[in-house]
């Protein structure tokens, strides 16, 4: 499920849904925003505001999920999961599309220390809830 999570009003529900749908032994690949100080500079202040690179109102920083508290409400629905296997992730800058206009952000590569902006995980759903 990527990019879904953090626009979610009622997050429990929706990963109940997702428990109850796949199998026992499936797994539930997801990525999503962290709710930091940083990610609410990067990705609404910067990204929504400023740079305009996304539309206005896209994003909720209240709705945003830190890595513990997903892996809480995982555990408590019935998935296996460790938040030591989630990876954060970073975008590259490509200088040379400044004088373009356009924004300088090149491809995204994994950066495991860093969850303090997007993180991506997964969880197994247990064989018995």
């Amino acid at each position: 499920m990527s990019d879904v999570l953090e626009h979610l009003h009622d997050l429990p529900t929706a990963l109940g849904e997702v428990s109850r749908v796949l199998k026992p032994g499936g797994v539930f690949v997801f990525d999503t925003i962290n709710r930091t100080v940083l990610s609410y500079v990067l990705t609404i202040v910067l990204a929504q505001e400023l740079l305009k690179v996304v539309p206005p109102h896209t994003h909720d920083w209240r709705l945003y999920v830190r890595p513990e508290e997903l892996s809480m409400l995982l555990q408590k629905l019935g998935f296996e999961v460790d938040t030591a296997h989630f990876v954060g992730m970073k975008p590259s800058f490509d200088l040379s599309l400044l004088p373009l206009g356009k924004v300088p952000l090149g491809n995204f590569y994994q950066a495991p220390d860093a969850l303090r902006v997007n993180y991506l995980g997964w969880a197994r759903r247990r064989d018995r809830p």
